[in-house]
């Protein structure tokens, strides 16, 4: 197999630096450390600004140092923990717009408290003491995701992260090369793996290890950081086309269930959004669940009440009487569902269209004002220059037809905020009576 050597053109931003540090050995670390607001602020990442190149490096390292103090932690968007000694992944509570993360070439045991970073598009955990993939179940906007050098025997954990571009797991402990294959098929965003340095990359020849990954993840572009060659990954899909035939009707079947199962979560949501949770297994439960269902059931394993038709017959006709009854029950609940939503999206809508009438209104009156206020004092400070001055000394007059216009100003801005305000609650108070019938009926039908 031939792979052209790259290093420098992995896809999905991966910088030039990260690649190489991932084959270098991690440096003496330093003392465990806790995480905490002191840390967090001196590790937050400022890009650096045009005016900052210009400064010497004493003055920009302090200007850097100076905005970090002030940066928002809801507002932050990159953290680099990098060589910091840390043991434990804590007070990350905040980061709402986070979405690269570095904590690699540190003391850290355990993936942890991570789950609420729902941004975070790039992670880095590598060269640390990790030995089992864990809370990252909710990330499901991960894109990159960083592993490299640490104590993992088995590649779990990560199902629910769909959008997997790039994955650098190499010197860990996996060893079956075959079961790490089939796992990352379901990956199909997947162009950048990495697996060099555990016992499956380096117990095989080179030529086998490749054609196997290869066979089975033929969208990649890059593996173990090298060019993937198209004439490679046909070679590999020929050489394992026999296997590939049952892992592909395999695949076939897991899509099918996973389509399915999608359906039904959606069928349930649809139910629970109208009070019909539960609906589809009513019947079973009022069967099973029930005094007459357990005397049946006594009466079939004593043998004296034979059910082998007539029962049966029953059964088949008071389940499908009891199932159209249910349907017609979900339909009602479903329309006045229905009827809900559109009376609180055309509220929604018709107080939107008010509110941004007024907002029109009030920002023209501002602008007509602001431009008389020009014609009399054009600084845009709002201080006359000393000619100014001197002009609104000797003519008075304009200066107090300018405070006429703010006043009358502020007049209409009032005048438009209440009967804004008296619209509102007409309409809230057509809304609430409209939604308020709609309730009862519904209340109607449950009954």
């Amino acid at each position: 197999m031939h792979l052209a050597r790259c290093f420098t053109c992995i896809p999905c931003a991966r910088k030039s630096f990260t690649h190489s540090r991932l084959d270098m050995p991690p440096a003496d670390k330093p003392a465990f450390t806790v995480l905490d607001e002191a840390l967090i602020k001196q590790c937050i990442y400022v890009p650096p600004s045009a005016i900052e190149e210009d400064k010497k490096t004493r003055d920009r390292d302090q200007a850097k140092a100076s905005q970090k103090q002030k940066v928002e932690f809801h507002e932050v968007e990159c953290l680099i923990f990098s060589f910091t000694g840390i043991s434990k992944i804590a007070n990350l509570v905040g980061f709402d717009k986070l979405t690269k993360l570095q904590l690699d070439n540190n003391n850290i045991t355990k993936i942890e408290n991570l789950n609420h970073l729902s941004n975070l598009i790039w992670l880095d955990l590598s060269f640390n003491k990790i030995s089992k993939i864990e809370g990252l179940s909710e990330l499901t906007q991960l894109e990159d995701l960083t592993l490299h050098c640490n104590n993992i025997e088995v590649l779990e954990g990560i199902d629910n992260l769909k959008p997997l571009k790039c994955f650098s797991i190499g010197k860990n402990k996996l060893e079956n090369l075959d079961d790490i294959a089939k796992y990352l098929r379901k990956f199909k965003n997947l162009r950048m793996l990495s697996l060099a340095g555990n016992p499956c990359h380096s117990k095989l020849q080179l030529q086998i290890y490749e054609a196997k990954v290869l066979a089975h993840l033929s969208k990649l572009k890059y593996l173990d950081y090298r060019l993937v060659d198209a004439k490679a990954v046909a070679n590999a899909k020929q050489e394992h086309r026999e296997h590939l035939v049952v892992v592909e009707e395999q695949d076939k079947k897991e899509e099918e269930r996973q389509r399915l199962e999608r359906i039904q979560q959606q069928e349930q949501a649809d139910l629970e959004s109208c009070n019909c949770a539960g609906m589809t297994v009513l019947f079973d439960e009022l069967i099973n669940d029930g005094t007459e269902a357990k005397q049946i059931q006594s009466f079939r394993e004593s043998g004296v009440y034979d059910d082998t038709n007539r029962l049966k017959e029953a059964y088949t006709k008071y389940r499908d009487v009891f199932e159209e009854k249910v349907r017609e029950f979900t339909f009602r609940m479903q329309e006045h569902k229905k009827g809900k939503d559109e009376e609180y999206r055309d509220f929604s809508e018709t107080l939107g269209a008010a509110k941004a009438e007024v907002d029109t209104e009030c920002k023209y009156l501002i602008k007509q004002f602001e431009k008389q206020k020009k014609l009399v004092m054009p600084r845009h400070d709002g201080h006359p220059t000393e000619e100014e001055a001197k002009a609104i000394e000797e003519d008075p007059s304009r200066l107090e037809s300018l405070r006429g216009q703010l006043k009358t100003l502020k007049e209409n801005l009032l005048e438009k905020e209440t009967d804004q305000q008296e619209a509102y609650e007409a309409v809230i108070s057509e809304f609430e009576t409209n939604y308020t019938t709609l309730q009862e009926e519904t209340i109607e039908t449950i009954s």
